[in-house]
């Protein structure tokens, strides 16, 4: 009688919880990607997210589930992913504790200012009318959620626009506050080709993520085409691709975030409802 096989050990792989097309999870996804992390990625709806998060111990999305740990925002996530990154590809510029400081600043002014005001810019041009709405993120949806979205986000609307504050005035000002950091970020530019150094870095991740949503650009893995946008929030959209910086996340997305996008991201599981 032949010997027992021995036990084969399998990790877990790391759990990231999103709405697949957050700009804030698509943060956490491509740091993740970059730096060779692999991960299954459980992506809910709108609402739908609130209990999966819940019982991850988290209360915003994304949350990355650790055999060991939870990490509860992007930024926690950055600083994981960096981690794990090989030299070539650190977050963080290593030994420069200057350009590191650089970085964290762009991040952080990303974070506080940009994420939000371009988040409720999109709530408030596209709220209203959920198949335009449907047409932007149908690329990270699966068919079952393709089918219940409009009605999800008919049913989560009221919640969003209290949460957010979303309304006329506030996305005027929202609008200045993105017009500000493009311009910010297109001045760091000047001639070179990254925010922070000589390379790609959390500062070019950060930003062209967080724009994204006002951006659409090409090779963007849970946003579809500008044409999606009309009227006003188009015209929004194509001002700020126009700017420098605007520029700059649409060459990172046809440079950079389309050679990664879910090489080391796990599609045994699909997006749940």
């Amino acid at each position: 009688m032949p010997p027992p096989s021995p036990t084969v050990y399998v990790p877990m792989l790391p759990r990231l919880i999103t709405i697949p097309f957050s700009h804030y999870c698509e943060k956490a996804r491509w740091a993740l990607d970059w730096a060779g992390v692999p991960y299954v990625e459980e992506a809910h709806l709108p609402g739908l997210h609130i209990r999966p998060t819940r019982k991850a111990g988290g209360t915003t999305v994304p949350v990355l589930v650790l055999a060991d740990r939870t990490l509860r925002d992007s930024a926690e996530i950055m600083a994981y992913a960096d981690e794990q990154a090989p030299a070539a590809r650190k977050l963080y510029p290593a030994g420069d504790d200057a350009e590191r400081r650089e970085v964290l600043l762009v991040e952080t002014l990303c974070n506080d200012r940009l994420g939000k005001a371009s988040r409720l810019l999109a709530y408030h041009h596209m709220l209203g009318a959920p198949e335009r709405l449907l047409d932007a993120v149908r690329p990270s949806l699966t068919r079952g959620q393709a089918l219940a979205f409009p009605l999800v986000i008919r049913l989560v609307r009221p919640l969003i626009r209290s949460r957010y504050g979303v309304g006329r005035e506030r996305a005027e000002v929202a609008l200045e506050t993105a017009r500000t950091c493009f311009a910010e970020l297109g001045a760091r530019l000047g001639s070179g080709r990254w925010l922070v150094g000589d390379r790609l870095t959390a500062a070019d991740i950060t930003f062209a993520s967080l724009a994204a949503v006002v951006l659409a650009p090409e090779g963007h893995p849970s946003i579809g085409s500008v044409n999606a946008a009309d009227g006003a929030w188009r015209e929004i959209m194509d001002e700020l691709r126009a700017t420098k910086a605007g520029a700059h996340a649409l060459r990172l997305y046809r440079e950079e975030r389309a050679g990664v996008s879910g090489m080391y991201k796990n599609a045994t599981l699909a997006p749940v409802l």
